[in-house]
């Protein structure tokens, strides 16, 4: 099977309790089933996880 999130393919799914991590080929999506919110943590913008990317 293939799946995309828009234009990104999805590499992971991993749950944890209400949120839903989507690792892509772009980023990481953090989405949040209780809220219906989420973020994109995308591998091209590297102020958004200072400590976590190498420079």
């Amino acid at each position: 099977m293939h799946f995309r999130v828009g234009q990104r393919n999805v590499k992971d799914i991993f749950t944890e309790g209400n949120v839903v991590w989507v690792g892509t080929s772009g980023g990481v999506i953090r989405y949040d089933t209780k809220t219906d919110d989420y973020k994109l943590f995308d591998t091209r913008a590297r102020a958004c996880c200072p400590t976590a990317c190498s420079t």
